[in-house]
């Protein structure tokens, strides 16, 4: 899984992955556990000799990325040296092992504004009435979903505290992670800044003159 995050690095900072740069990320990131890791088995299927320095080991790694699908190889044009192209699931469900495996706090998008933006700005471009309405059905999905997991999170937090018995645990739970991960994060910006009462007039009142209105229904 490292090596799936070193990659995941390399896609974050270079807009052209070269192989060998990849393999030089590989051995500054995980030196340690690439010359602990055997690799036999895997220079065995592939008729690789000679693998057994830090260099080697890290290039029969990136061939096993390759041949599990989380990598592909291509040639430079007018070239031999080889780039590095990562598939969009591949990107995705690394990303995804990445947000699982950090403490990561999540970051709140404001998707009633940007529901109400959409709709507003398409005001002064007609042309684009079809696509701000999906992209306030877009948001509106999104917001849904954010309830869902801010109500999901809050019973777990107190489903958890409530196992606890010791007193610094319990604050450390409230002030370190359900403050900072769900109060800070999703429940102030939605009682706030973002909050559906502040935009649910103007955006009711923007759909409903589009309901009545033939010309911007034939449009869209």
């Amino acid at each position: 899984m490292e090596a799936l995050f070193v990659l995941r690095q390399a896609f974050k900072t270079e807009l052209v992955i070269r192989r060998e740069e990849l393999t030089a990320m590989l051995v500054n990131s995980l030196e340690s556990s690439i010359l602990q890791a055997d690799f036999s088995e895997e220079a065995q299927e592939m008729g690789a000799e000679g693998n057994e320095g830090l260099s080697g080991k890290a290039h029969l790694l990136i061939r096993k990325l390759r041949d599990t699908g989380w990598l592909e190889f291509e040639y430079e044009r007018g070239s031999f040296e080889e780039n590095v192209t990562i598939p969009d699931y591949a990107i995705e469900v690394v990303n995804l092992l990445y947000d699982l495996s950090t403490d990561r706090v999540r970051e709140y998008n404001s998707y009633v504004y940007a529901t109400y933006a959409a709709l507003k700005n398409s005001g002064e471009n007609p042309d684009y009435l079809y696509q701000a309405l999906q992209a306030a059905y877009q948001n509106t999905v999104r917001l849904v979903d954010e309830l869902k997991l801010l109500f999901n999170n809050i019973k777990r937090y107190y489903q958890r505290i409530s196992d606890l018995s010791d007193v610094n645990t319990l604050l450390e739970e409230h002030f370190d992670r359900y403050k900072e991960q769900i109060v800070d994060t999703i429940y102030y910006p939605l009682k706030t800044i973002d909050s559906v009462p502040r935009f649910k007039y103007a955006i009711l009142s923007m759909l409903n003159e589009w309901v009545m209105d033939e010309e911007v229904l034939s449009s869209i």
